[in-house]
């Protein structure tokens, strides 16, 4: 939870240094739940590959592939299933931490750690996005 606060108020404090309070406000919810949508694809990805894995064979065709193909209801369908339960839960955890108060005394060096935290955060989610997929390679194919 520390990592998600430090984050908020990184993006919090950022915002209003480069826009001002007013802006701040309106657009620090939107940036968190930009930024943490990476962790939220990391863990869809991985349960898929977990799903496709378990698969008995990959040859053999559902069906369900065939009506995700060709049909754009179903593709929005499939958008608002996978997405809404991370929308539901970002929405939880931002009024969650209205209650706990942006840290605005930071000097510039909780500041700077803040910042180091969330970029080294944000590289990490795409490094955890490439781990995911070059294990589902070796998994499935024996090598990248």
């Amino acid at each position: 939870m520390r990592f998600v606060i430090d984050v908020r108020d990184f993006v919090y404090l950022w915002l209003t240094k480069t826009h001002g309070e007013s802006f701040a406000k309106k657009e620090h919810e939107f940036r968190l739940l930009a930024y943490f949508i990476l962790y939220y694809m990391a863990l869809v990805i991985a349960l898929t590959f977990l799903i496709i894995s378990l698969l008995p064979s990959p040859n053999i065709s559902t069906g369900v592939s065939n009506f995700f193909e060709y049909n754009i209801l179903s593709k929005l369908l499939g958008g608002v299933v996978l997405f809404t339960p991370y929308y539901l839960l970002m929405q939880r955890l931002l009024k969650h931490l209205t209650t706990i108060p942006v840290d605005f005394d930071s000097n510039r060096g909780s500041y700077q750690k803040k910042k180091w935290i969330t970029i080294v955060g944000f590289i990490g989610s795409f490094l955890l996005i490439l781990l995911i997929g070059a294990l589902n390679n070796i998994i499935r194919f024996g090598h990248l």
